[in-house]
C-alpha cells in the first residue's frame, strides 16, 4: 500500500515536472507545449533515418522519464530500508501519502476538465476571410462577438507522435502545425482539412482572441476565445508567442 501510494504520487508529479529547457525554440515547444506552432529548420546528421531535431527531442524526453524512474526507485528503496530498520512506522505515513496523492489527482483532474469545452463553435457565417494589410489573408468578424465567447478549435490533420510529425516535415517546416502536447500535433496546412482558425494572424500588442490548450484528458485540443468584445468587421488575431518568431528567425509583423 505504501509503495502504491508513492507510485501514484510520483506519476502525478511527473505530469508537472519541468525538464531543463534546451536552446531550440522548437524543442522547447515539443517538451513544454508553450509555443503555439512548430517552425524552425533542422539538419540531418547522425541517424539518417531520423532528423536531428527528432532525435534530440526523444533523447531529452528519455532523460526526463529516466530521472523520474531513478528518483521513484530511490525514494521507494529508502522508505523500505528505513521501515525495515524500525526508524519509523510505515503505517503512519500511509494515510498522509494517500491523501496527498488523492489531492494531486483531484487537482490534475480539475485542471484537465476545466479546459473541456462543451459549447458549440460559432458558425462559419460569423466570419469572413479577406486580405489583411501586410499579412496576406486574415480572418474577420462578420458579426459582433461578445467577450468570453468560445469561437472554435484549431482543426486539421492529426499527427500522433514525433514519427508522424517528422515524416511529414523532415526539414522542420510546418507553419500551420500546432503542438498540443509532445505526442499530438494538428496540421492545418490543407484548407480542405482544416477550419477558419488557420487564417488568424498574429498580434502582440492588443490581440482580441486568446488560445487555451487542453493538453490532457479525453479530448486534447486548442480552444480559441474572444479576449474582449469584437466588433463586426474587426480582424481576429492572437499572440503566436515569441518562440514562433525566434524559430523562424524573423521579426514579428507588428
Amino acid at each position: 500500500m505504501l509503495m502504491a501510494a508513492l507510485t501514484i504520487l510520483l506519476n502525478v508529479a511527473s505530469l508537472y515536472a519541468a525538464p531543463r529547457l534546451p536552446v531550440s525554440p522548437r524543442l522547447h515547444d515539443a517538451l513544454r507545449s508553450q509555443s503555439v506552432f512548430m517552425n524552425s529548420p533542422v539538419e540531418e546528421r547522425g541517424d539518417a533515418s531520423k532528423p536531428t531535431m527528432q532525435l534530440e527531442i526523444e533523447r531529452r524526453l528519455q532523460q526526463r522519464f529516466a530521472g523520474l524512474a531513478v528518483g521513484s526507485t530511490f525514494l521507494a528503496s529508502a522508505t523500505a530500508l528505513a521501515a525495515s530498520m524500525d526508524m519509523f512506522d510505515p503505517t503512519a505515513l500511509l494515510a498522509p501519502l494517500i491523501s496527498l496523492s488523492s489531492g494531486a489527482m483531484i487537482v490534475w483532474a480539475f485542471n484537465t476538465l476545466s479546459f473541456e469545452e462543451s459549447r458549440p463553435p460559432l458558425e462559419d457565417s460569423n466570419f469572413k476571410v479577406k486580405a489583411s494589410p501586410g499579412k496576406g489573408n486574415g480572418l474577420y468578424a462578420a458579426s459582433p462577438i461578445a467577450k468570453g465567447t468560445f469561437i472554435f478549435d484549431y482543426r486539421g490533420e492529426v499527427l500522433k507522435g514525433l514519427d508522424e510529425l517528422f515524416a511529414r516535415y523532415a526539414d522542420g517546416g510546418g507553419a500551420y502545425v500546432a503542438c498540443i502536447n509532445a505526442n499530438l500535433y494538428i496540421d492545418g496546412a490543407d484548407p480542405k482539412k482544416s477550419n477558419l482558425a488557420r487564417y488568424m494572424n498574429h498580434a502582440r500588442k492588443d490581440p482580441n482572441v486568446q488560445q487555451r490548450k487542453q493538453r490532457y484528458g479525453p479530448n486534447p485540443a486548442m480552444h480559441f476565445y474572444a479576449r474582449r468584445d469584437i466588433a463586426a468587421g474587426e480582424e481576429l488575431t492572437f499572440d503566436y508567442g515569441d518562440e514562433y518568431w525566434e524559430a523562424l528567425k524573423q521579426t514579428p509583423v507588428d
